[in-house]
């Protein structure tokens, strides 16, 4: 994979202005949406600490809240991964690329390692949270397995399959070549239901 933009990118007429202002806005609500989230995890980490502190126990965390912690580091870090990357293509598309001038073809260029590597995280994070509700929903129905692996897993493994197939697709993207972009089309949208359907079954 390149990182060299193709011929047609620095052309301004190919992509609408409006693109690179609604990815500039989206940049601004993501900034402010994971500095809550990194509050609430801060917040998360100090109480069952000091829950556990403070009660009759060894003072240590049960296996159960443990794994939970563990797993908002996990979001933590795919959360923070994505943020980064969005960053870097944001100064990339408004500073650096042809020198700013045309921030809007740069977001229509959809290959190059940042724009993999922000895939990956943005996977990363959706099978992590749902990894989250499977643990939970076994807890909830009092360990019973028939519930986490049908469906829980089994739609686990199928959204798995998709992110990385996603993830993929984005590298093996070319814009010189037309069935690169339907293949990375094709595994977006499998990616994108199957998000919104193992969100649905498993609430």
């Amino acid at each position: 994979m390149s990182d060299k933009p193709p011929a047609w990118a620095s052309a301004p007429e190919v992509h609408p202005g409006a693109t690179a202002q609604m990815k500039l806005a989206a940049l601004c609500v993501q900034s402010v949406l994971l500095g809550v989230f990194v509050a609430l995890v801060l917040a998360m980490f100090y109480l069952f600490t000091r829950r556990s502190t403070a009660g009759p126990s060894t003072g240590k965390i049960p296996k159960a809240e443990r794994l939970l912690l563990s797993a908002l580091v996990i979001l933590l870090v795919m959360n923070t991964g994505h943020w980064i990357c969005t960053v870097v293509r944001a100064f990339e598309a408004f500073v650096f690329w042809l020198d700013g001038q045309h921030p809007a073809a740069y977001y229509g260029w959809m290959t190059g390692t940042i724009r993999v590597a922000q895939a990956a995280f943005h996977s990363g994070t959706v099978v992590a949270a749902d990894m989250m509700v499977i643990t939970r929903l076994y807890v909830i129905w009092d360990y019973r397995r028939s519930v986490a692996v049908a469906p829980g897993v089994l739609s686990l493994v199928a959204l798995l399959v998709s992110a990385i197939g996603t993830t993929y697709a984005y590298g093996a993207y070319n814009a010189d070549s037309p069935s690169t972009l339907v293949s990375l089309q094709h595994w977006r949208i499998a990616h994108s239901v199957l998000t919104i359907w193992y969100g649905m079954l498993v609430p």
